[in-house]
């Protein structure tokens, strides 16, 4: 790691040499350097892109193989020709006519995979009841599939709903975590997971009880007998 403290300094020598003459042309090193930016081209407006294009053919499970990763697209796309467009750090699953699909970061390495749940999450939780024959349903975490599985339609539904809520914002390890938190605190309808959801991902601090010193003076308890308005309510109802 470079400091800046080291940076600035070295640029302060730079600075500073620059006053020196050119060992040859007796004229300062600045100068030259004002002389060549005066000649240089200014920079294209537009950057230039460099990628890899190639035709790919998506599998069941509408992924798509680049270097021995897999990345997804959706679930439309399935067995469809597609088009895998990559840079450096960036990965498009693009149509037939160009048009992304797709994008997920570039992986690095052999057997990895890069899934964007939402568009299966979508279209799953249009057909609810019809779930456990598509292909990509298995893909799904143990927890989420067990939980899928003993819901009827609209539980199924609704489930799927909270979750793509939750992968809009957070990926399906968050979304394990939230159902596993539901379930431990004795809860598994949607808008409980929905809850411990919003409860993991919260950035507001959570708040300790109050604690009191021993100085502050203790409140006497007051113990309630309601009998004594039974009593007043009987009065009034006589006096009528």
């Amino acid at each position: 790691m470079i400091f800046p403290s080291l940076i600035r300094s070295f640029f302060e020598v730079c600075n500073k040499d620059a006053k020196r003459n050119h060992y040859v042309k007796s004229v300062t090193i600045e100068s030259l350097f004002q002389e060549d930016q005066a000649q240089m081209l200014p920079l294209n407006e537009v950057p230039y892109e460099i990628f890899l294009i190639e035709p790919r053919k998506a599998d069941n499970y509408a992924k798509v193989t680049f270097d021995n990763n897999l990345y997804s697209s959706s679930p439309k796309y399935a067995q469809e020709n597609v088009y895998i467009k990559a840079s450096s750090d960036k990965v498009w699953i693009l149509n037939q006519s160009y048009e992304i699909i797709m994008e997920h970061k570039r992986l690095y390495g052999n057997g990895l995979q890069s899934m964007k749940w939402l568009p299966y999450i979508d279209l799953m939780s249009k057909r609810p009841s019809a779930i456990k024959y598509t292909t990509f349903y298995q893909e799904l975490p143990d927890n989420w599939q067990k939980y899928l599985g003993k819901q009827n339609t609209e539980g199924k539904r609704k489930g799927l709903t909270s979750l793509y809520t939750m992968l809009q914002k957070h990926d399906m390890r968050t979304a394990e975590s939230a159902l596993a938190f539901a379930i431990s605190n004795g809860v598994n309808d949607a808008d409980s997971i929905l809850a411990a959801y919003r409860s993991l991902t919260s950035q507001v601090q959570q708040l300790q009880p109050m604690q009191l010193n021993a100085d502050i003076l203790s409140m006497p308890s007051f113990a309630t007998n309601n009998a004594r308005y039974d009593d007043l309510f009987r009065q009034e109802v006589c006096s009528l």
